[in-house]
């Protein structure tokens, strides 16, 4: 299911749509699985996965920014109750430093908060131009100087996340 969030304007004027498909989606699988053909094997695993099937309970939504109907930039979440894993940004080469990925991701964090999301975490280089996008939009450095991110929606997440609670096997 395809859902838009919102218009972008990107540095070169032209109009980007940005929505959101969450997955199985027959539709949107013939443009998102062929954007990221060039991710490694483990990675297509998932990507093919989760377009034929859904996968219990663990959620797939691709964040994508289109231009004349053509997927140029994608960011994905694998989400299981409000925690997830950003993944797969990737822009294409002719489309980069033009605000894609930035405009992609700000509609991606506000639907993220909008369903009540509460904790994302991601891996990038540290110090790189992807660090410094995730951490315009709120993500920090798990410890000084790495590129393992987080982003929680309260600072007292991890503290109510791993409360002791009852058990039942």
């Amino acid at each position: 299911m395809y859902t838009k969030l919102r218009d972008v304007k990107l540095k070169t004027g032209e109009n980007m749509e940005v929505g959101v498909v969450l997955a199985p989606d027959d539709e949107y699988a013939g443009k998102i699985k062929p954007f990221l053909d060039h991710k490694p094997g483990n990675f297509k695993w998932h990507i093919e996965r989760c377009f034929e099937e859904p996968l219990d309970e663990l959620e797939t939504r691709y964040y994508i920014g289109q231009v004349n109907n053509e997927v140029i930039c994608n960011i994905m979440i694998v989400e299981h109750g409000h925690v997830g894993i950003l993944g797969h940004v990737f822009t294409n080469p002719d489309q980069r430093r033009k605000g894609a990925c930035a405009g992609v991701i700000k509609a991606q964090m506000e639907d993220f908060q909008r369903r009540n999301g509460e904790a994302l975490y991601l891996g990038t280089g540290y110090d790189g131009p992807a660090y410094h996008i995730y951490k315009s939009v709120g993500f920090e450095s798990v410890y000084p100087r790495s590129g393992f991110m987080k982003y929680w929606a309260n600072d007292d997440f991890e503290t109510k996340y791993f409360a002791k609670r009852n058990t039942h096997v």
